[in-house]
C-alpha cells in the first residue's frame, strides 16, 4: 500500500499460519517501525514457461512473526514456492515497482 499510495502508512496484518497481530509502520518509501521485530515476510514465486522464477502473486505473499511461523505454514503447505525475505525488502522490491506494474500487482504472477 505504501508503494501505490506513494505516502506514509501504518498497516496492521496477520500471521497467515497463527493469526497473530503484525504491525508496520513506513517513513519515506521506509520501514519506520516494525511489531513484533521478528517478524518476515514470504516472497511466493512460480516457474514461468521459460523457467524464469516469476511472482505468484500477492495470494501467495504474506507476513509471519518469525521464521519459526512461517516454517509452520510452509510444512501445512507443501506445494507453496517461494523464498523469505525481510519485510523491509519486500517494501523495498515494491517502491521499485512502476505506477502501471503497481495497478497490476494482485492480479496472478504480474508483480514481479
Amino acid at each position: 500500500m505504501a508503494a501505490r499510495l506513494k505516502q506514509d502508512i501504518e498497516v496492521e496484518a496477520k500471521d497467515g499460519f497463527s493469526g497473530e497481530l503484525i504491525r508496520v509502520k513506513t517513513l519515506d518509501g521506509q520501514i519506520a517501525s516494525l511489531e513484533p521485530a521478528t517478524a518476515i515476510a514470504w516472497f511466493g514465486q512460480s516457474k514461468s514457461a521459460e523457467g524464469k522464477c516469476v511472482s505468484a502473486g500477492c495470494f501467495k505473499q504474506g507476513f509471519s512473526v518469525n521464521e519459526a511461523n512461517l516454517q509452520k505454514g510452509l510444512n501445512a503447505r507443501p506445494a507453496m514456492t517461494g523464498r523469505q525475505i525481510t519485510i523491509a525488502q519486500a517494501l523495498a522490491d515494491k517502491m521499485k515497482l512502476s505506477p502501471a506494474q503497481i495497478a497490476k500487482a494482485c492480479k496472478l504472477g504480474e508483480c514481479n
